[in-house]
C-alpha cells in the first residue's frame, strides 16, 4: 500500500509540472509575440515620419505613424494564432517630435479571456509590453 501512495504521489507531481511546463510555453510564446509586434509597431511608427517636412531637415510623426501601428495590431489581433484566446491594443502612444527629443514610444497590451496557468497557484491574464524608438542627434 505505502509503494502505491508513493507512486501516486510521484505521478500527481510529474503530471502538474507537466500542465504547468505546457502553460509556461503558452505565456512565453505569447510574451515573445508581443515583445515582437511592439518593435515593430515603435520601428515602422519612426520610419513612417512625415515625407515633406524630412525634406525640409525636420522629423514629423503625423497620422501616418499612428495608422501604420493600429493597422499592425488589427492584423495582429486576426491573424497571429498566438493571440487567438484575447485582444491586442495599444496601451499608450507618444511620437514627440520636439527639436531636444524625437522618439516614437508604444506601449502594447494583450488581455485574455481565460487565464494563462491552469493551476490554481498563479493568476495571469494580461501581458503588456513598451518600446520605444529615439533619434539621437550628434553634435559635430
Amino acid at each position: 500500500m505505502k509503494v502505491f501512495i508513493v507512486s501516486v504521489g510521484i505521478i500527481l507531481m510529474q503530471l502538474t509540472a507537466l500542465v504547468f511546463h505546457s502553460d509556461l510555453t503558452a505565456y512565453n510564446n505569447s510574451k515573445y509575440m508581443l515583445k515582437m509586434l511592439a518593435e515593430e509597431c515603435a520601428a515602422g511608427s519612426a520610419v513612417n515620419a512625415d515625407a515633406d517636412a524630412f525634406n525640409e531637415g525636420n522629423i514629423v510623426f503625423g497620422e501616418e505613424s499612428r495608422a501604420y501601428t493600429d493597422g499592425l495590431v488589427a492584423y495582429a489581433n486576426a491573424y497571429y494564432p498566438v493571440f487567438r484566446d484575447g485582444t491586442v491594443y495599444v496601451e499608450s502612444y507618444d511620437a514627440t517630435d520636439s527639436a531636444a527629443d524625437l522618439y516614437v514610444a508604444v506601449e502594447l497590451c494583450y488581455t485574455r479571456d481565460t487565464d494563462y496557468f491552469r493551476l490554481p497557484l498563479i493568476n495571469v491574464t494580461q501581458i503588456i509590453h513598451a518600446s520605444k524608438y529615439e533619434y539621437l542627434q550628434i553634435d559635430e
